[in-house]
């Protein structure tokens, strides 16, 4: 199976994983400490003016006019209720608590470059789990058949439970029962984008990001059809796909039913087991080609 392209940068140096699988560098500067993606070679961050000015991907992204863009940020404790937008466009997004062991968490370590602001964890989520933590947009959307998704995950090498990472569903508080335009994980480490058109239609990944390293993810649906893209590069497409289902929804990060999404595609989670950051949707826009790759180039200088 061919790998999913990685940076080429000569000052990459690989990273040793920490405890739970998750890479960290810890690099101080005046005031803050950053953390960077094992991608990150040490000699890109010896110097404190490598990171002086944070990270460049927010300027990114928030160039291409993102509908919501939630950094997660929010410090670890006390348990944040709400999570901010930093589009502009002030679409905050309310912390949902599940039970015990169903609880997202905040203060993990980014898993992009020079970012002092942490990233949100979301623990393994059975699927036999009811009631589970996640992030959403509490405006109630008419459902957009233009839009992009965007998001960074890392998960432990040689995960094997799949989940769910963001996407679009009916239900603002609990499970719900039509819910689609979603990115998760397969059991094997694939990314698929799923829409609902009668039935499960997805595009999938040919390599897996069930390597213990931060990998950007992008999903977009419009005139181009359906697309897929894995660290700045299409690894999927369709034009075929005009739209998916129609229905009132929300925006939400994290756990979320995926029932019916096909033997070899269901995973064995509906959340999942790892670190997700910088979600942003992106609705009424397909963000072409280009587009998606300048806001990886920025995280990979």
């Amino acid at each position: 199976m061919r790998p999913l392209p990685r940076p080429r940068s000569a000052r990459r140096l690989a990273a040793a994983l920490a405890i739970g699988g998750l890479a960290a560098i810890g690099v101080s500067t005046t005031g803050a400490t950053y953390s960077a993606s094992a991608d990150a070679g040490a000699a890109s961050f010896s110097t404190r003016g490598a990171c002086s000015a944070g990270t460049g991907y927010p300027a990114a992204v928030n160039a291409l006019s993102p509908t919501l863009y939630y950094r997660f940020g929010e410090p670890a404790a006390p348990a944040p209720t709400t999570v901010a937008d930093s589009s502009g466009s002030g679409n905050d997004g309310a912390v949902v608590a599940g039970g015990a062991g169903g609880s997202e968490t905040f203060g993990a370590p980014s898993p992009i470059w020079c970012d002092s602001t942490g990233a949100m964890r979301q623990p393994l989520v059975d699927r036999t789990t009811t009631d589970a933590g996640f992030v959403v947009w509490p405006s109630q959307r008419s459902a957009p058949d233009v839009f992009t998704e965007m998001t960074w995950i890392q998960v432990r090498s040689g995960m094997s439970t799949g989940g769910r990472v963001m996407g679009y569903s009916n239900q603002l508080g609990t499970r719900s029962d039509k819910y689609d335009r979603h990115l998760y994980l397969d059991n094997a480490g694939h990314v698929i984008f799923g829409i609902w058109t009668g039935t499960a239609t997805t595009l999938t990944s040919s390599g897996v990001v069930n390597d213990g390293r931060p990998h950007q993810l992008v999903a977009s649906l419009g005139p181009a059809g359906g697309r897929l893209y894995v660290d700045g590069v299409l690894v999927a497409s369709d034009p075929s796909w005009t739209a998916a289902e129609n229905f009132a929804g929300y925006w939400r990060v994290g756990w979320d039913n995926l029932t019916a999404w096909g033997t070899a595609t269901d995973p064995a989670d509906f959340g999942l087991d790892g670190v997700i950051d910088e979600a942003a949707v992106f609705e009424g826009t397909q963000l072409t080609p280009a587009e998606v790759a300048s806001t990886y180039t920025a995280n990979h200088w």
